[in-house]
């Protein structure tokens, strides 16, 4: 009876198999790439006007002179994404503004492309394609893409990555495996943090198909004689004797040499970046022993963070108020920010309505099959991807791009099983996100950030002659003003208040985008101008002030 039972089993799982193979041909890839180019071609046309926060002017930086010394970009540095920009700088002679657009345009159309090919392998085509239309308009992505940011380019890599996986554990092969490989080495190049985050989603990956290969009718090589009863029957007469079974055998056997082959690319390919990298920065500090150099520049923007609470979680005080406050800008964040729901309270309020009744329907209906082999597989990554945020970074929803995918899933799924004519309240998402994405994206694209108006604002008072004793003391916009208006005098660090006077005495004057800045006795900031526009576009300094700084003995 129990041989019956695995040949049915058997019989199962070779349809499955056959399945699998129906949903990775070619027509699947055509579709994928349709949607690629439409997600390029409309993040590109809508990308914003000009480097928009402080990290994406040393991405620019970095694309003109890589120095991680100077922050040009700050560690780790983003090696692959500096690479790409410089390339279309080298190859093509275009600015490093509109290459470095050009390859975040690229990333968030590859991210779209790649969820829409892991829900079609994992649920259904048309699951898919609602899917991919929702996360190419939920605001996080769209903002993201059309800004010079690392993100979405790592969220494309890593999606791929993600994809390349599942392939591999239901079809197996060493070129899977290696794609896989890659694609994760490719997503740590373009953004260095997520490195574990790569390692985990290989070793699912590797583990999971080791569980297939076990009890797979297809383990056997391909055109020999294979008989599943006599493996069943092998395999009951060595269970008894406590000797492993042939197939037990040949699974583990199977998933030594995967995990070799497997952990072998992604190291190498990781090296492929990080050696260039690293001796690169070596050259610019002969000063520095060599095996030291990269360790000294992650150090150092590690040791930045740790007394900054907002950043890291170890330099908070523990109280529950704090890790409450955290909590929530972590995970609201996701619906308030990353889904624009705080656009306004009408929006707030419907938005809220629509999520807690999809998540409701998710959770509280029979989970499928289909279901549970998702979160078996997403769950492990999805899962240290937000400790290492929440302990390491502040709540931008940039850094959690690949968790939007997986809310979509869990709400779509959700209002699919609700009766008819409730599940029409499906269509309610789409067209919440696309009312609140529409008029952020024109803005976007329209207008420049508070940081680049600021300094436009400058720029009108002195001409370029007069620049030069005309003191900076920024501390949000002063990469806008070394990018954009050079001849400005600006510090790295601001001086102490004792050495401002002295510093600053030749100065015809002195302005300053801190309302907190420590001044010398007597010295006051007068408000002169305000710049700000919506805190969906983009979170980061989405309002500066600028203060001119009268000065008195």
């Amino acid at each position: 009876m129990r041989i019956e039972m695995i040949e049915q089993y058997f019989r199962d799982k070779m349809k499955e198999d056959t399945y699998m193979a129906d949903l990775l041909d070619w027509p699947a890839f055509i579709k994928a790439a349709l949607i690629f180019l439409a997600a390029f071609a409309t993040y590109f046309i809508t990308r914003s006007p000009g480097l928009d926060e402080f990290d994406s002017v040393q991405f620019a930086m970095g694309v003109r002179e890589f120095n991680i010394w100077e922050h040009q970009p700050h560690p780790p540095g983003y090696p692959l994404f500096i690479f790409l920009g410089w390339i279309g700088v080298k190859v093509f002679g275009a600015s490093p503004e509109l290459s470095l657009h050009f390859v975040s345009a690229l990333g968030g159309a590859l991210f779209i492309a790649a969820w829409f090919l892991i829900i079609r392998l994992q649920f259904t085509e048309r699951l898919g394609w609602w899917v991919a239309t929702c996360l190419a308009i939920t605001p996080a992505v769209w903002m993201t893409a059309t800004k010079v940011l690392t993100d979405s380019l790592a969220a494309g890599f890593l999606s791929m990555e993600l994809f390349a996986g599942l392939c591999f554990v239901h079809r197996g092969g060493r070129s899977a495996l290696l794609v896989t490989s890659l694609f994760g080495a490719a997503a740590a190049g373009a953004r260095p943090q997520l490195i574990g985050v790569v390692f985990v989603i290989l070793l699912l990956s590797l583990r999971q198909r080791a569980a297939t290969v076990k009890m797979s009718p297809n383990a056997a090589k391909q055109n020999s004689s294979f008989n599943p009863r006599s493996m069943i029957e092998k395999r009951a007469q060595t269970e008894g004797a406590g000797r492993p079974s042939l197939i037990d055998s040949t699974g583990c056997l199977w998933a030594r040499s995967g995990s070799i082959f497997g952990t072998g690319a992604l190291i190498a390919g990781c090296l492929a970046w990080l050696l260039p990298m690293w001796y690169l920065q070596a050259r610019l500090r002969p000063d520095v022993p060599a095996w030291l150099v990269y360790p000294n520049l992650v150090y150092g923007q590690w040791r930045w963070r740790l007394d900054k609470p907002h950043t890291f979680l170890g330099a908070g005080d523990w109280s529950p108020h704090y890790l409450a406050t955290r909590v929530a800008q972590h995970t609201l964040g996701w619906f308030g920010i990353g889904f624009g729901f705080l656009q306004s309270f009408t929006v707030l309020a419907i938005g809220a309505l629509i999520v807690v009744f999809g998540f409701a329907a998710y959770l509280f209906s029979h989970q499928e099959p289909a279901d549970r082999k998702f979160w078996r597989f997403h769950a492990p990554w999805a899962i240290m991807h937000f400790a290492i945020i929440f302990v390491c970074l502040a709540a931008s929803q940039r850094y959690y791009l690949v968790i939007f995918p997986l809310l979509l899933i869990a709400l779509t799924r959700g209002f699919l099983r609700v009766r008819p004519p409730w599940n029409s309240i499906a269509l309610a998402l789409p067209a919440l996100l696309l009312y609140v994405t529409l008029p952020a994206a024109i803005q976007n694209h329209r207008e420049e950030s508070p940081s680049m108006r600021l300094v436009r604002y400058l720029e009108k008072l002195y001409p370029p002659s007069q620049r030069g004793n005309v003191a900076l003391l920024f501390v949000y916009a002063r990469r806008h003003v070394e990018w954009y208006a050079p001849e400005f005098k600006t510090f790295r660090d601001v001086p102490p208040p004792r050495d401002l006077p002295e510093i600053l005495k030749n100065a015809t004057a002195v302005y300053t985008d801190d309302a907190k800045l420590l001044l010398p006795t007597g010295w006051q900031r007068v408000p002169l101008a305000a710049f700000q526009r919506s805190i969906i576009i983009h979170t980061k300094h989405h309002f500066l002030s600028l203060f001119l700084i009268e000065r008195h003995s």
